[in-house]
């Protein structure tokens, strides 16, 4: 997932400053493209887990995708112009990135939490040995 990140970064930061895009119209606003794009990282973790054939891996990232998508009040169209004018203003988008790794970490932290206090259960291999 984070070489995802780092390659789409690497394409961006090599692109001419001069070719700035105009805003689209329909434009995500930040904050709200930083949760869809937080969301999409989620999505193709775990795709990238479930399935090793690229054509598995594609139909289920498009379809939870556009799911994404239609809960969050968008289209793939309205995503894409989005991302790709984003992806113009360099800056911008490492600042959104930095946020998804951000909300990515926090989640994380919260999950291991969860975890640490659930209660143990012995396994039955150790119920026997007592």
């Amino acid at each position: 997932m984070r070489n995802w990140i780092f390659i789409v970064l690497f394409f961006v930061s090599c692109s001419p400053g001069a070719d700035r895009l105009e805003a689209p119209e329909n434009l995500i606003e930040k904050d709200k493209m930083v949760d869809v794009l937080t969301e999409l990282m989620k999505l193709e973790g775990h795709a990238n887990a479930q399935y090793i054939q690229v054509p598995r891996y594609e139909k289920l990232i498009t379809a939870s995708a556009d799911s994404l998508f239609k809960a969050k009040g968008i289209s793939p169209k309205q995503f894409e112009a989005s991302f790709d004018y984003y992806a113009h203003q360099q800056s911008d988008l490492e600042k959104m990135y930095e946020k998804v790794l951000d909300n990515l970490n926090h989640e994380m932290t919260d999950l291991e939490l969860q975890e640490e206090k659930k209660p143990k259960v012995d396994s039955p291999e150790k119920n026997e040995e007592k």
